[in-house]
Order: C-alpha cells, then structure tokens, then sequence
C-alpha cells in the first residue's frame, strides 16, 4: 500500500522492522531516492542517497543540484559545508562557486568569500584580500581568536601572503594590526596579552623580507621599546626585562633605532635611581642589562657621530658612573 502511494521512506522503515529481504530494501531505497530527485529535493535527495549508500555518481548529480539551489537562495555557508560533506568534484561547480565567492565579497561577507577562494583555488589576491579585509573587522571587535584562526587558515602574515593583499587593504591592516592590538594593548598595561597573541601567531618566529611586511613588525618592536621604557619610568624593572626578553630588543632582527631606545632609556632609569642614592636598584638595573660604564672624552657619548651597532649582551667598562656613556663591545662605523 505505502509503495503504491510512493510513500517508501515509510516503506523502508517498515520493511527493516519487519525482516524483508535485503534486495526489497534496497529497491525500496531507489525509489525514494528518484522520487525525491523527480520533484526536486535535490537537498534531501542527496542526503538520502549518502545515507543508504547509494553510487557516489548518481549521489553526486544530485548533491551538485543541491550546491547549485543553494548558492542562487544565497545560503552560502551552508553550500560550501555541503560541498564538503559530499566531496564534490570542484570543476563540476566552478562558476557557481565564482558566483558564491564574489557575491559574498560584494555583501562583505569576507571569511565566506576567502573560504570559497581557497576551497575552489580562485585568483590567490582576492582571496588574501577577503581574508585581510575579515581580519581588520575581527581587529575592530578585538576577536584575538579569529584572527589566530584566520593566519593559520590563509598565512596573512607572511611575505607572500602580505605581498598578494590589496595595497589599500594591506596598510589598513598594518596599520589598525599595530595601533589597536599592540599600542592599545601596551596602553593598558596588558603586555600579556600582546605576547600570548604573538606567540600563537607565531609572527615574530618568521623570516620577514617583504618590505611592507617588515615595517609593519619593525613598529611592533619600536611600541615593545616604548612600554619597555615606560615599564623602567615607574620601577617595573621584572616587567621591563620581560619585555626585553620576548621581543629580544638586544637582538639582531631588532632595527638599531629601537636598540638605541632601549638602552637609552636603561640608562636614564639607572641615572635615576643613582641621584636618588637608590644604589641597590641601580646595581640591579646594571645587573639585568649588563650594562657597564666609562667616563669618556666629550665627544663620545652612547649616539655619536658613528652608527653603534649593538650585540645581545652589552659590555662596557666600569669607572666613573658619574662619565659618559658608551657600548664598547661590537662598535662599528658606517
């Protein structure tokens, strides 16, 4: 009766409970899987299909429909998790996966297009750009997560990631990148949080050439010599060496402006403490940086008329504290 109103799903759930021959439920299963494809429910046709193990080719006709309805009723979310699911074969949907990239584009909705840019090996600038543009509005929301999520997706914040991102968009990003997750972050003493996020981003580990790229870093470590120094003006000696030690102010990747900063401001703080007569935090600041001095002719201080260029490890000297000031070690002309 049921198979005479072609209602075999309900036939199907009967005939197992029942004990019907294996080549009876499998007819049955057929035929609700045609019927569903005769009226168009291309959707439930395919998840019927792949449920009951029906040939991938002819699950495949039907999930490809399916696709296609839903990226026109524009629930492209859910085409792209579709596509998944049932392993489409790409170049059978390409254009509809062109038209799902950039309507979504068009309606901002950037994570979406950049995913089916990547999903579907669509023009790498565009797709780098979705992803930047998703990364700059995940900055605004100050969602640290999904802009970790995002660089392991896509690899934004590498030389040839950078390098493919929209001109506009890619000062946008470094410039909203260092102003609102690293300065904001510093202003607010949340220096923790500013060197968990770089961990998992894993930036400052990655061999930078790309000159936009680098300039972007190069102000990350000039806002870290900033806080350092500011973290000295009010005795947060821990906390300023910990900051040293994150960012290896002292090393070789560090631009000699920054470097100079650094220990500029060590020594103002070290000055500090010695008019104070505070002598045991001064040997402290001396200790931590090993910094020591020289008293020097007039015409030589720690910025002379030379370039200095500075090693890890700072030695110098001692003698009169009350002297000039100059690294000793690794001096060099330029």
């Amino acid at each position: 009766v049921l198979k005479s109103k072609k209602k075999y799903k309900k036939a199907v759930e009967i005939a197992r409970k029942f004990g019907s021959s294996k080549i009876e439920i499998e007819n049955l299963i057929y035929l609700e899987f045609k019927e569903l494809f005769k009226n168009r429910n291309y959707k439930e046709a395919a998840e019927w299909g792949l449920e009951n193990k029906i040939s991938k080719s002819e699950v495949d006709i039907v999930a490809e429909k399916a696709f296609i309805n839903l990226i026109k009723e524009q629930r492209y979310q859910e085409a792209l998790s579709f596509f998944e699911r049932f392993d489409l074969h790409p170049e059978r949907v390409f254009d509809n996966a062109v038209n799902a990239f950039n309507r979504c584009f068009k309606k901002r909705l950037y994570l979406l297009s950049a995913m089916y840019g990547k999903k579907f090996k669509l023009s790498e600038k565009r797709t780098l750009t979705a992803a930047a543009l998703e990364t700059i509005n995940s900055i605004e929301e100050n969602n640290l997560d999904k802009i970790i999520r995002l660089e392991k997706e896509f690899n934004i914040f590498s030389d040839n990631g950078f390098s493919l991102i929209d001109n506009t968009t890619r000062e946008i990003l470094a410039e909203n990148f260092v102003k609102n997750l690293i300065n904001k972050n510093f202003e607010e003493g949340k220096e923790n949080l500013v060197i968990s996020f770089l961990e998992e981003l894993e930036l400052l580990n990655k061999k930078i050439t790309y000159e936009p790229l680098l300039e972007m870093l190069n102000s990350i470590y000039y806002s870290a010599a900033i806080y350092h120094n500011s973290c000295l003006k009010k005795g947060d000696v821990s906390r300023a060496k910990h900051i040293i030690e994150f960012f290896e102010l002292l090393g070789d990747e560090v631009p000699y402006n920054v470097k100079t900063m650094v220990i500029n401001g060590a020594i103002d703080y070290h000055n500090e403490l010695l008019k104070k007569l505070n002598y045991n935090e001064a040997k402290k600041v001396k200790d931590n940086y090993n910094i020591q001095f020289s008293k020097l002719g007039e015409n030589v201080g720690i910025v002379g008329a030379s370039s200095i260029v500075f090693d890890n490890i700072f030695d110098l000297e001692s003698s009169n504290i009350a002297g000039h000031y100059i690294i000793k070690k690794k001096i060099s002309r330029t």
